[in-house]
C-alpha cells in the first residue's frame, strides 16, 4: 500500500505523545513507543517527541503536530459531548476541527435538537458511522474510570464523568 501510494521506502514524521498519566493514556511514552513500533514493521518511521502539558494542550488545536495522541474523558454521558464537540464545523487551521463533512455536520446539528431518544439515538448513529469511514483518528481505547468501595458504603452512584456525588452516601 506504501509503494501505491507513492512511498515505496516508507517515510518518517514527528509523532507527539501526551506527557501525563490520563485514564485512557496511563502511559503516553510507552503507548507512542508500541504505535510508533508497530509502524515501524511497515516502513513507517514515527520520531517520539513530546512537551510540557500546558503547551501540548495549546499546540494540539494548531497543526504543529502531524501526527499526536490525544483523549477525552467524557463530561455527561450524551453523545453529543464527543460528537457535538469534535465535529461541530470546520476550521483548517485547529487540529481538532479540520474534519471537514457537511453532511456529518448536519447529521450532528439535528440530534442536537431532536426529543425522540430513539430517533436522536439513530442520527447519532449514523453521524459516527460516517466519521469512522472517512475519519482521520484512530480510536485505539475506550476506558472507564473504576469505582471501588466497600459492602458498607451505601447510596453511591458512578457518573460518567467520574465526578461522584456524595450528598447521598452514608456508611452502614
Amino acid at each position: 500500500m506504501l509503494a501505491e501510494a507513492q512511498y515505496p521506502n516508507g517515510f518518517s514524521f514527528d509523532f507527539w505523545y501526551i506527557p501525563v498519566s490520563r485514564p485512557y493514556f496511563p502511559n503516553g511514552k510507552d503507548i507512542g513507543t508500541a504505535i510508533a513500533s508497530d509502524l515501524a514493521k511497515v516502513g513507517i518511521r514515527a520520531h517520539l517527541q513530546t512537551e510540557d502539558w500546558a503547551a501540548y494542550l495549546q499546540d494540539r488545536k494548531t497543526n504543529k503536530f502531524p501526527m499526536f495522541m490525544i483523549g477525552w474523558i467524557g463530561d455527561n454521558g450524551d453523545p453529543d459531548d464527543w460528537l457535538g464537540y469534535f465535529f461541530p464545523k470546520y476550521d483548517p487551521q485547529n487540529a481538532y476541527l479540520s474534519y471537514n463533512n457537511p453532511a456529518v455536520f448536519d447529521l450532528i446539528n439535528k440530534a442536537k435538537v431532536v426529543a425522540d431518544q430513539a430517533e436522536r439515538a439513530k442520527l447519532y448513529a449514523q453521524a459516527e458511522t460516517m466519521i469512522l469511514n472517512d475519519y482521520r483518528d484512530i480510536p485505539l481505547a475506550h476506558a472507564k474510570v473504576p469505582l471501588v468501595l466497600r459492602k458498607n458504603v451505601q447510596g453511591l452512584i458512578g457518573q460518567p464523568d467520574a465526578n461522584e456525588y456524595m450528598e447521598l452516601v452514608s456508611v452502614q
